[in-house]
């Protein structure tokens, strides 16, 4: 689509899918989840069908945070490929 926000859309929508999957694995309800978020019952549910429009990636990442979710930020040089800029990825641990 080469839209000029495509990694941060990226990002967005694999940090919406880490919240879902939290959510799910903690078996929570939406108000459940809604109540321990700090947010309304119908922004958990957009989240939850992956609409994550008026959520910054700070934000996103304080809601897993809230879900008893560790972040980790891992810097590291720029891998040699065509590109000359850097990625960045969402990963999510294996316990």
């Amino acid at each position: 689509l080469n839209l000029s926000n495509a990694n941060a859309l990226q990002i967005k929508a694999e940090l919406t899918r880490q919240l879902y999957n939290r959510i799910t694995t903690l078996g929570l309800s939406q108000a459940q989840a809604a109540k321990q978020l700090g947010l309304k019952q119908p922004d958990v549910s957009k989240l939850m069908h992956g609409r994550y429009t008026g959520f910054s990636i700070d934000r996103l990442i304080g809601l897993l945070t809230a879900l008893e979710t560790d972040v980790d930020i891992v810097l590291r040089p720029h891998s040699e490929n065509d590109s000359h800029c850097g990625m960045v990825r969402v990963t999510a641990a294996t316990a």
